[in-house]
């Protein structure tokens, strides 16, 4: 070809030239750098990045896996290996991006946010102890094959429900409250009952209580408690409420809590504590009010004539009278020339025995209690008589022609066997010497 007409004029000898008189050696039809004669892809698409051989990554499939090294993520697949659609086998891929390949990854589709094991599993997907519960819940992560669990995945033997270092297996108590001390059994004293009195030992100041007897809610029987301080315990305190201080009876009771008799006044006011008829003595002579005629005169207690609340002193005057009226009857009877035999066997003088019964001593039948006044006459005669001793009347005034003076029937004393004065009145009342209030009293 003439060099006018001939394109490549440096063709180097014996090479095939197209009608432009190139030969491939000599043109770059794809534009890649790469002559055509050497260019393994000659129809690169312009502006392509090639290779030595004039190809591009969407041209050439290096580890001819099917997948064109433009898409193939894993361009250096083992010959003959599956691959996924960007060119990877298992052996290259991590589907989950957790860095563990997929041919290796128990656990493919592991949340990125998760940290895994040799297996690319996270705890969200593994259950080490095979108990049902994945390990990121499990408690107990070695639970025994084939134990009961909770879900937590722990086994009473495993788990301690209140934190009291007791396993809930062998806590007696288990839900004790956080902080607080616990016996063997797991159990705080505030859980703890040893007496069982149905109150916890922790509000229990008595833990020893006995079995069967009811209780406060400080946990104590009456027989362990003293309400109010007077060395008597409830369960026998007749009076539970005794004032601070005060000296008590083998009852438990002062005598402001007692009234021995009965009559509304407590016995620390009640002068006759043991006489349900008296309770004052306004002007202290040993007789109480109701009784004594004159409750604001000392000097007396009964009514003129009458017989008084000083009976001691008026049976010493009776006593003499009757002393004067005997010897008054044996002057008189001596003077008629009467035989002192012929004296009443029952007169003055006579010393009475005692009898089983105070009437059969006193020889009336039984009558209503009360003391009569000595009849005026009576009274009368005794007078005159004791004149008579003291010189204040003369022997002519019982002359032998008046009629014969009898006595008249005086009051009988005696003392019985249990050393008890009596006396009895003609009117058959009968009285009694009281020495615990040195007084003569009706006998009832």
């Amino acid at each position: 070809m003439t060099n006018d007409l001939d394109a490549c004029a440096d063709t180097p000898m014996g090479e095939s030239i197209d009608t432009a008189g190139c030969a491939d050696s000599q043109k770059d039809g794809d534009e890649d750098e790469v002559s055509d004669a050497w260019d393994a892809c000659p129809n690169t698409a312009p502006g392509m990045d090639v290779d030595t051989v004039g190809c591009a990554d969407n041209q050439k499939d290096t580890d001819n896996d099917q997948i064109l090294d433009d898409k193939d993520e894993c361009p250096t697949t083992t010959p003959g290996a599956d691959v996924n659609g960007v060119g990877c086998a298992a052996d290259e891929r991590d589907a989950d991006g957790d860095n563990i390949v997929d041919a290796d990854d128990t656990c493919p589709y592991t949340s990125g946010d998760e940290t895994v094991n040799s297996t690319g599993c996270a705890p969200s997907q593994r259950d080490t102890d095979k108990d049902g519960v994945s390990d990121d819940l499990d408690q107990c992560p070695m639970t025994p094959r084939g134990s009961d669990i909770d879900m937590n995945g722990c086994t009473s033997m495993q788990r301690d429900t209140d934190g009291d270092t007791i396993v809930d297996a062998l806590d007696d108590c288990p839900a004790t409250p956080t902080g607080e001390q616990i016996d063997g059994d797991g159990c705080a004293d505030s859980q703890n009952d040893t007496d069982e009195d149905t109150v916890n030992d922790s509000d229990d100041i008595c833990p020893s209580t006995n079995f069967g007897w009811a209780v406060d809610g400080a946990g104590c029987a009456d027989y362990q408690k003293d309400t109010d301080g007077d060395q008597y315990m409830d369960n026998v305190d007749v009076c539970p409420n005794t004032p601070v201080g005060a000296a008590t009876d083998n009852a438990g009771c002062a005598d402001t809590q007692r009234d021995s008799d009965n009559d509304g006044s407590n016995d620390a006011v009640d002068a006759f504590p043991t006489d349900p008829n008296e309770h004052l003595d306004s002007d202290g002579d040993g007789v109480g009010d109701n009784a004594d005629a004159y409750p604001n005169d000392s000097s007396r207690s009964a009514e003129s004539g009458g017989i008084s609340g000083a009976l001691a002193a008026i049976a010493v005057v009776l006593l003499l009278l009757i002393l004067a009226s005997g010897v008054v009857v044996v002057v008189m009877r001596r003077r008629k020339g009467d035989d002192e035999d012929g004296l009443d066997a029952g007169g003055i003088g006579t010393t009475l025995q005692p009898a089983g019964d105070i009437y059969a001593m006193a020889g009336v039948a039984p009558t209503a209690p009360g003391v009569s006044e000595v009849p005026e006459a009576q009274v009368d005669m005794k007078s005159a008589q004791a004149s008579l001793l003291l010189g204040q009347a003369s022997e002519e005034e019982f002359s032998a022609e008046e009629e014969p003076l009898v006595a008249p029937e005086e009051p009988q004393t005696w003392i019985d066997d249990a050393g008890v004065n009596w006396c009895r009145y003609p009117d058959g009342s009968v009285m009694r010497y009281d020495t615990d209030v040195e007084q003569w009293v009706p006998h009832e």
